[in-house]
């Protein structure tokens, strides 16, 4: 699947939301993936994957992943911009690195409609409760795909 965007990584996800702004794969400008994203091609997917999990310890809890979430917004209750949710589960075996992707053309056409895309695109990860502590949980790279 070719990469359409990406966040430079790792991530490391903490007691509160964390937002990573996604930048256009080489060769892609700004505009040109606004345009991929805004008018998909038919029967074309995105998908945004959290990819090389890691965590010390079994965090013990939910992360909330949201797209485009405004700025100082609480992620708690804004479904309209949530992807899903991510667990850490075996992301802490060692040397087994745990993957998650999400298919948001959906999402995307929802928030196109309400006018609500943001440029450049932005990933929330904000966890549900607190992490267990020591868990060190680490998203190794944030990517949009497309199919």
């Amino acid at each position: 699947a070719p990469l359409l965007a990406s966040a430079s990584g790792p991530v490391e996800l903490g007691s509160g939301p964390v937002s990573v702004t996604l930048k256009p794969a080489a060769g892609l400008t700004d505009s040109a993936l606004a345009e991929r994203l805004r008018a998909p091609e038919p029967n074309q997917h995105i998908y945004l994957r959290l990819a090389d999990l890691a965590a010390a310890e079994p965090p013990g809890v939910l992360y909330g992943v949201y797209l485009d979430l405004p700025r100082g917004a609480t992620p708690k209750g804004n479904g309209q911009y949530l992807v899903g949710y991510l667990n850490f589960f075996n992301a802490q075996s060692p040397g087994r690195h745990a993957t998650r992707s999400f298919d948001i053309t959906n999402l995307l056409e929802k928030l196109r409609e309400q006018g609500v895309v943001q440029r450049p695109t932005t990933v929330t990860i904000s966890p549900q409760d607190q992490a267990a502590q020591g868990s060190k949980p680490v998203i190794g790279r944030v990517e949009l795909l497309s199919s």
